[in-house]
């Protein structure tokens, strides 16, 4: 093999031919396709219709309140005082009505113990009432139903019989008030006012003027006593007696009329 001359510069061998490609392009999703893009598309305008159609739904003059219908058994309770509690909320339209903030409207009349409140398909809404039984009158201006609730109306229906006492006592009064009048009813006398003072001592005034005075221990005790006392010693003179003093341990103690004279006299019964 022939050395090259000295000084020439050497060959380069050929430089190898390379292929170049493009980056490859990411295979496209299957839901890329025709048909799927058609059934997006189509549930798009079906949460589109949705969204309108709730959105109309709820706007007022599309379902209006027409008809509300009340039921309950009314003694106290004026319709005219329902329908101004509950008509400012009934504008808003059927499906948008708040039938909470109506139930609370109605509850704050002062007659109505408990409301409830219902949505009738398409036009009516249904409130049903339940009234305040009235038991007694609690001081001068309020009232105490059969549940041992207070409240006050605009007016007090005559007739009932009184509560005097502390509050937080209603309840426990109204309980005793009917059973001390059913324990009198055989009598013939019905309670007038029932009271207990600062001290806890229990009277009871009776519709005939007689007072009775029961303290504050063995209440229900010291009254079956009086009935028991009342037929044959204290009803023939039922008109002069002022009080019956209960509190002896046994017997009893009567206080007279002015016009009868006499003053307090205890009597010692068994």
């Amino acid at each position: 093999m022939a050395s090259p001359r000295r000084g020439a510069t050497p060959k380069r061998p050929p430089r190898p031919k390379r292929e170049w490609q493009a980056p490859a392009l990411p295979p496209r999703p299957a839901w890329l396709n025709f048909g799927n893009l058609i059934g997006l598309a189509a549930i798009g305008l079906f949460v589109w219709g949705t969204v309108a159609g709730g959105r109309w739904l709820v706007e007022p003059t599309t379902l209006p309140v027409k008809k509300v219908r009340v039921e309950g058994d009314f003694r106290h309770l004026a319709a005219g005082e329902l329908e101004r509690a509950v008509d400012p909320f009934l504008p808003a339209g059927f499906f948008s009505l708040d039938v909470e903030a109506v139930q609370r409207a109605a509850e704050t009349l002062p007659w109505v113990a408990g409301a409830s409140v219902r949505r009738l398909w398409p036009d009516t809404v249904r409130i049903r009432v339940e009234e305040h039984q009235p038991l007694a009158q609690w001081g001068d201006d309020q009232v105490v139903s059969r549940r041992g609730v207070r409240f006050k109306p605009a007016r007090v229906p005559p007739g009932l019989p009184r509560l005097d006492g502390q509050p937080g006592l209603e309840r426990r009064m109204a309980e005793r008030l009917g059973v001390m009048g059913a324990a009198l009813r055989p009598l013939g006398v019905d309670i007038r006012q029932l009271t207990v003072d600062r001290r806890r001592a229990w009277r009871v005034a009776l519709d005939n003027g007689v007072e009775l005075m029961l303290g504050r221990r063995e209440v229900e005790h010291r009254l079956r006593r009086f009935v028991q006392f009342y037929p044959g010693v204290l009803a023939a003179k039922a008109e002069t007696i002022r009080t019956v003093d209960m509190r002896y341990p046994n017997g009893f103690a009567v206080g007279w009329k002015p016009q009868a004279g006499g003053g307090d006299h205890p009597t010692q019964r068994g």
